[in-house]
């Protein structure tokens, strides 16, 4: 049965009045645009008003100094203690990096508003990895440079930063040498000359000597280097729809490894330029590791070092003994370390 014309006018106009409320109550649960503009102006203007408040504190490596961030007025600040002598200073020249990041980048950052608020040191403090609109980015402390590393490798996702491949060859710390690699090897050369010597011949096309891995020892008389054998390259890719400096869409890519697949190989080798000798290091206690650091030289109280920390797996490192010319491998295992022969 029908209802009546009474009736039909009593629905019409519960309907219509239905309508009316609901409208504006649905606006306004998904908020305008000057409310999100709002809500994300919420942190940065409390933040300036607290100043000094540190952040946690995030050890350097295995040096006896560690950095936080801290609350400065309008802005955000990156420090770093040295517990021996409880002197604190700028982890970085704030006002370089931003100016180095906006170069890399295209956009414009200040010091007081840097596009970051955490970072990864290498081991010896001489380098940071950040991420900026969702790319890595490596900088260097003591020239205040940024640049974005090779795309990170299958597995890791996001890197601890390498040079690109374009990259000149890596001066020794002396300046008398160039280490770079020549035909899938690694190769040195006086600085300002041609003349080739080759460290090792067991490069090859898929399995070659990584020129973003070379690093020199302290006293410029020995290389280390990954030998590289390349793990399948899966990409994931993106589209952002609407990027702040166009109009229209962007699409990226990143090179993000799923279970199953066969990661990147990475074999530590050891060059002792004095000797001319070729140290393949026993990977025994990584065969499979996840992700590899990068090589660091150092100098401590026992000599030069060279390590390689694969994460998960426990450290491998080679110690210089106290007798100049020996090389003695050891083995970090669960803090502690030994000497292997």
């Amino acid at each position: 049965m029908f209802p009546s014309a009474p009736d039909r006018l009593v629905l019409v106009y519960v309907l219509a009045l239905s309508i009316t409320i609901a409208l504006p109550g649905g606006a306004a649960a998904q908020g305008s645009p000057g409310d999100y503009a709002r809500a994300q102006k919420l942190r940065t203007t409390y933040e300036a008003l607290a100043v000094d408040i540190p952040g946690p504190a995030t050890a350097i490596g295995q040096t006896h100094r560690f950095w936080y961030r801290k609350t400065v007025r309008g802005a955000g600040q990156f420090v770093i203690v040295d517990a021996d002598t409880q002197q604190r200073q700028a982890a970085f020249d704030h006002e370089k990096i931003a100016a180095s990041l906006s170069r890399a980048t295209g956009s414009t950052y200040k010091a007081t508003a840097l596009p970051f608020n955490t970072l990864t040191f290498t081991p010896d403090g001489s380098a940071f990895t950040v991420s900026v609109e969702g790319s890595p980015y490596r900088c260097t402390v003591a020239d205040a440079s940024c640049r974005q590393p090779e795309t990170a490798r299958g597995g890791a996702g996001f890197g601890a930063g390498r040079r690109r491949p374009d990259e000149g060859p890596l001066v020794s710390p002396d300046g008398k040498w160039e280490a770079l690699i020549n035909n899938f090897n690694v190769a040195i050369r006086q600085v300002d000359t041609h003349a080739l010597t080759r460290l090792g011949t067991d490069g090859s096309e898929g399995n070659a000597y990584e020129l973003s891995s070379i690093a020199w020892s302290p006293d410029s008389t020995k290389i280390a280097a990954y030998r590289v054998k390349p793990g399948f390259r899966r990409q994931v890719h993106y589209v952002e729809s609407s990027p702040e400096d166009q109009l229209q869409p962007k699409s990226s890519s990143i090179i993000y490894a799923k279970p199953g697949d066969v990661l990147d190989v990475r074999q530590p080798v050891l060059f002792l330029l004095d000797s001319k000798r070729q140290i393949v290091v026993d990977n025994a206690l990584f065969p499979n590791a996840y992700a590899m650091s990068e090589l660091v030289g150092a100098t401590r109280s026992t000599g030069s070092s060279r390590s390689t920390r694969p994460q998960g797996p426990p450290a491998r490192s080679f110690r210089k003994s106290r007798r100049p010319s020996s090389i003695t491998p050891t083995r970090a295992v669960a803090g502690r370390s030994f000497a292997t022969t």
